[in-house]
């Protein structure tokens, strides 16, 4: 049986002061009107989904929120297949690859 050693991430004061003084909700509007994708677990064990509600509210046009059933906190690792089809067709919407770039 292989042992997985434990990793403890330190961050200076100042980092997590920054981090607890952020809000999102102050400053999502002005990423309008560049394209954002909003995508959040129905039931995250992690982070509220009203979170993500709320910026969804606060967030410009064109904003996609989009809320799954069926996953948790980490959505892209859990390799859902409606969680890469709608990340892939908002990337195709939004910033389509033309035949030749490929």
């Amino acid at each position: 049986m292989s042992r997985v050693k434990a990793r403890i991430m330190e961050f200076p004061f100042e980092v997590v002061e920054s981090m607890y003084a952020f809000r999102a909700n102050d400053v999502v509007g002005k990423i309008s009107p560049r394209p954002l994708m909003l995508l959040h677990p129905a039931n995250d064990s992690v982070t509220p989904t009203e979170q993500s509600i709320d910026l969804f509210r606060h967030a410009g046009q064109p904003t996609d929120l989009h809320l799954v059933a069926g996953v948790d906190h980490f959505v892209l690792a859990e390799g859902n297949t409606l969680v890469v089809t709608l990340l892939r067709n908002w990337l195709d919407k939004y910033f389509p690859v033309s035949p030749h770039s490929r």
